[in-house]
């Protein structure tokens, strides 16, 4: 600690000017606070973008050229500490859905958290709010007999403008979202689940967290799974795995592998066989082009690495496809733990289990119900999905890592590529291709 003293001493004038900077930008009005959404009174019909730039409810303007891509966007947004920032807000959003889903239409639901350098700011619209309205749209057009709805979870992802941002939040910014995440983002989740999964069986439910909206999501579910995994599976069966909704989504997460370690264990125990019939409950999907997560996010955990005790550890292997082992493959790999801490989740080999990459015999597909019954699977008409021999057969939990420019960068997420592979591997029930 007298070392660390002496050399905060030693470059003070270094930090002189960045602790005064941060003054200067938090009294002068640069620094985001609040909600973006105050306007809960009615349903604001969206023309396009930035209207409806403070209401917290909207849905798409119905016209005869469009009738059958309405659907509905609302908003909850949480502060710095995960709390909601209107519970009365909230309650609204709630009592909208349940109106919804009281119906005898199937409704279908996509929860997004976004991630780094976003928010819910309506004017100028975020980028990422103007993509879920596309992506909305084209499910509500391949969707006709349900309602398709949007709840986009807010929480201040952007603090400065953007050529500040990514100087200076990134521990700030990634603390905050695992405390929104483990805070009120459980709560308004399992809220969503109850109303939408428990009040038929024919609805749908989706969730998705980008970058450190999927960490937020993420430190929300993790705990959730490991209760449902072992509640639904009891000790030496082979029953289904329970998830949350239907299927939770983490797009170029940025969080550390070691995060993800007790979630794999418990999947890879004993080997246990998964049914046929297994859905996939949790998918993480990475790209060789991500930089942010790749190199950027390793050099930014250092400081937290470097003050942690690190152990070694195994990541089991279950080998389900004999002819592709060899006698030097052992079922498990050593886990050096300073290196998963300091890794993003999809950029540690040691438990990604899958790759998905283009292949040139390109053919239609019409149901993705047996993505992981075959060593490679064809997933799209351009798409193949590989099993990496680590995991059982319908594995619940899916680390994907994907290459050839399916995603081209960390924020390439909306791909009609990528989200018609996404939609596909949801239950039968949402028949959703995105072109």
């Amino acid at each position: 600690m007298t070392k660390f003293l002496k050399l905060l001493q030693r470059h003070k004038k270094t930090l002189n000017p960045l602790i005064l900077l941060m003054l200067t930008l938090s009294t002068s009005g640069c620094i985001n606070s609040g909600a973006f959404r105050s306007d809960y009174s009615q349903i604001c019909p969206y023309q396009g973008e930035n209207s409806c730039a403070t209401s917290g409810m909207t849905k798409s303007a119905s016209t005869s050229a469009n009738s059958n891509e309405t659907y509905q966007l609302h908003f909850v947004e949480f502060d710095d500490q995960g709390a909601v920032y209107s519970a009365a807000n909230k309650k609204t959003v709630m009592n909208q859905l349940r109106t919804l889903t009281n119906s005898n239409q199937p409704t279908l639901l996509v929860t997004y958290i976004h991630g780094w350098n976003h928010n819910a700011d309506g004017d100028d619209e975020d980028g990422d709010i103007i993509k879920l309205r596309q992506v909305l749209s084209r499910l509500a057009k391949e969707n006709p007999a349900q309602q398709v709805v949007g709840v986009y979870l807010g929480w201040h992802g952007r603090r400065f403008p953007w050529y500040l941002n990514h100087l200076l939040t990134f521990w700030d910014r990634k603390q905050t979202a695992h405390q929104v995440g483990r805070n009120g983002m459980i709560t308004t989740l399992l809220e969503l689940e109850d109303i939408v999964k428990h009040q038929s069986p024919n609805n749908t439910m989706v969730t998705i967290g980008h970058s450190f909206g999927g960490a937020a999501l993420f430190s929300s579910i993790q705990s959730i799974l490991a209760e449902r995994y072992i509640q639904s599976r009891p000790f030496n069966t082979t029953k289904a795995v329970a998830g949350f909704g239907d299927l939770v989504v983490l797009i170029n997460p940025a969080f550390e592998a070691m995060l993800y370690h007790s979630l794999y264990d418990l999947a890879q125990d004993e080997c246990r066989a998964y049914p046929a019939n297994q859905p996939p409950r949790l998918m993480l999907l990475s790209a060789v082009e991500d930089w942010a997560v790749r190199w950027t996010f390793p050099v930014g955990r250092i400081p937290n690495v470097l003050f942690e005790t690190h152990e070694e550890t195994t990541a089991k292997y279950c080998r389900p496809f004999n002819s592709k082992a060899t006698n030097n493959q052992a079922n498990h790999h050593l886990v050096k733990e300073w290196r998963a801490d300091m890794t993003g989740i999809g950029h540690y080999d040691a438990y990604v289990t899958h790759f998905l990459n283009r292949t040139e015999n390109c053919k239609s597909v019409d149901s993705m119900n047996t993505i992981t019954q075959k060593e490679s699977t064809q997933v799209g008409p351009c798409l193949e999905l590989t099993s990496k021999n680590r995991v059982q057969l319908n594995n619940p939990y899916m680390n994907i890592f994907t290459e050839d420019g399916i995603m081209e960068g960390h924020n390439d997420i909306w791909q009609p590529e990528l989200m018609d592979f996404i939609f596909r591997a949801i239950d039968s029930r949402a028949k959703a291709t995105v072109k």
